[in-house]
């Protein structure tokens, strides 16, 4: 009798043990169409009942109605929906927000630019105010699903959204939908910037969202969804199985800027970079990347570790300014020891970085963070550091798949074999230095 409760609580043990591995799992969205089934699926689901989401930019685009009008959608079957955007939705139209609070769709925005008279009055501080953005990314459903990624809710981001192809294209992005370990922490995070954003609304921003919006915009708006209702009520019939590349994961480490210990993001990154076990290799993905001390710093000690530092970048950015950087950084990039690949026809929005940490565990490092000053000083980003042996195998196993297809470029002295489509970067002209050179903290 006396070895009972020993026995329950040995079976209790072993249950929960069994319910962490079960619970702890993450999906892979390899391709724009299965973040789009996902976030539809999701929404659609009977036993979802909250919804918390935070994005940079909504464009009233195709891809933008699409994800607004899913949300209508769930709001109006009673989905408590909360979202946090940084600005571009109130391009469209001020009383759109009226328009979704009524629906049941509440959302803050970071720092909305107005030109009111603090810009005359303080002009300094009101810029450097609305020169720091919020660059978060995370869609989290009943505070204990989070699908986590690169994706703002843009055309630019979701190519193939009239004309579903689940094979279009290269891995344009890294979006990931987890369940159990470390989701808590992100909410936690959420909310914590909810209760921020919600602390400094003024009395007339309140009362604005609850005014009745007139009948002539209540029409307008309504015909502005109706297409992308009909789009997805369609879609649902046809869902992908979004959750068929499912993988465990042993757990999981919020990244964020704290202002506590006085650290952002970036730098907990660059840490992990700096110290990756020494023989190993670490491949960096990432749409945009500059080059400033901190950075340079974590590559550095890298490399003298005698880590193998892969970046996956592209050749051609949608802005102009990004390409001539990374002109200007690519022979510095290469002189370092990097191996450096550019991505030519699939230009990538991943934010990922793969890597083995000291005592030879394998993080994949999913962020909302590019790799320049502006990330790393400026801008409010996140990210988790996921512990996960076959995410990391897949995400490698994906990149090599892929590698010949990409222009590279590597220090000529420590080249054994050049692919195909090799090339050393030539040098950039004197001006597009200085240039970028007194552009660079702001890039």
């Amino acid at each position: 009798m006396k070895l009972l409760p020993f026995r329950l609580l040995i079976v209790v043990l072993v249950c929960f043990a069994q319910l962490r591995a079960v619970s702890d799992v993450i999906y892979d969205l390899p391709t724009p169409i299965h973040s789009i089934d996902a976030r539809i699926d999701l929404l659609n689901d009977p036993d979802t009942k909250t919804v918390d989401f935070s994005t940079y930019e909504v464009v009233m685009d195709e891809a933008g109605t699409t994800f607004l009008a899913a949300l209508i959608q769930a709001a109006e079957r009673g989905v408590k929906i909360r979202g946090i955007i940084d600005n571009k939705i109130t391009k469209s139209h001020p009383e759109l927000v009226a328009y979704l609070a009524q629906k049941g769709i509440e959302l803050f925005f970071h720092n909305p630019i107005k030109f009111n008279w603090d810009l005359l009055r303080h002009p300094i501080q009101t810029v450097i105010r609305y020169n720091q953005r919020l660059h978060d990314k995370m869609f989290i459903v009943n505070s204990s699903i989070l699908l986590l990624g690169d994706k703002n809710y843009a055309n630019k981001y979701f190519p193939q959204l009239r004309n579903v192809d689940p094979k279009a294209g290269y891995v344009k992005g890294r979006e990931v939908v987890m369940i159990g370990d470390g989701v808590s922490s992100y909410m936690a995070y959420f909310e914590d910037m909810w209760s921020f954003y919600k602390s400094i609304m003024t009395q007339d921003e309140l009362l604005s969202l609850q005014m009745p919006v007139s009948e002539r915009l209540k029409r307008k708006f309504d015909k502005t969804f109706a297409a992308s209702k009909e789009w997805l009520d369609k879609r649902k019939q046809k869902l992908i199985d979004w959750r068929k590349n499912k993988f465990e994961y042993q757990s999981a480490d919020l990244i964020q800027n704290s202002n506590e210990s006085q650290t952002t993001t970036l730098a907990e990154i660059f840490e992990k970079i700096a110290n990756a076990k020494p023989g190993t290799k670490v491949l960096i993905e990432n749409g945009y990347l500059v080059m400033f001390p901190e950075l340079r710093r974590a590559i550095t000690r890298a490399v003298e570790n005698k880590v193998d530092v892969v970046l996956n970048l592209n050749e051609k950015s949608e802005l102009w300014l990004m390409d001539v950087a990374l002109k200007v950084d690519l022979e510095e990039l290469v002189r370092l020891g990097l191996k450096v690949y550019l991505n030519r026809n699939y230009p990538t929005h991943a934010k990922v970085i793969l890597l083995e940490n000291v005592s030879g565990q394998k993080e994949v490092i999913i962020t909302s963070a590019n790799l320049d000053p502006r990330s790393y000083n400026i801008n409010t980003e996140s990210g988790f550091s996921i512990k996960s042996n076959e995410l990391f195998d897949r995400y490698w196993k994906q990149f090599n798949d892929h590698k010949s297809n990409k222009v590279f470029h590597q220090s000529a002295g420590k080249c054994e074999a050049f692919y195909a489509k090799s090339s050393m970067p030539g040098s950039a002209k004197r001006w597009q230095k200085k240039f970028i050179n007194f552009m660079r903290p702001q890039l």
